[in-house]
């Protein structure tokens, strides 16, 4: 996972049941004790990856907390907008190559308005987009651009 290593989740942090519930829920990971590795990633929000020690499951999480000060609800409710928009864009078939739109896994509003995701290795369109403008590589963008619009 790229970012900055920052540590572990302490284990009476509420991120880490809301993560425990995640990693057996979503991916059967039956870990008595799990381990919580914490990466800093970039992004427009507080953006955080997470990977289980024993496992090495990864989840990546984004806090909305932060944007919207004291206003809980309005973290909550973005994090639902994003949350809802993702599933909308997977129902339209968006999951695999050439196009893959990473999967919701839940929301916690109380827990700084966190939003979970799925971690997915794939290329970034972003990068795409920095492959044409920066090295002259087009024809990865069009093949790109045109099999989403397909």
């Amino acid at each position: 996972m790229k970012g900055r290593y920052l540590g572990y989740v302490a284990g009476h942090d509420p991120l880490h049941d809301f993560l425990g519930r995640i990693v057996r829920d979503h991916f059967g990971l039956r870990e008595a004790r799990p381990a919580f590795r914490v990466f800093r990633l970039a992004g427009s929000n507080e953006v955080y990856g997470y990977e289980e020690k024993s496992s090495r499951t990864k989840v990546i999480c984004k806090f909305y907390g932060p944007r919207f000060g004291a206003d809980r609800e309005g973290a909550a409710s973005m994090a639902r907008q994003e949350y809802e928009g993702l599933e909308t864009l997977r129902r339209y078939q968006l999951v695999g190559s050439p196009h893959h739109v990473i999967r919701p896994l839940a929301l916690n509003g109380k827990i700084n308005g966190v939003l979970a995701l799925e971690y997915y290795s794939g290329e970034e369109f972003s990068h795409a987009i920095g492959r044409a403008t920066r090295h002259r590589e087009d024809a990865h963008l069009y093949w790109r651009l045109r099999a989403l619009a397909s």
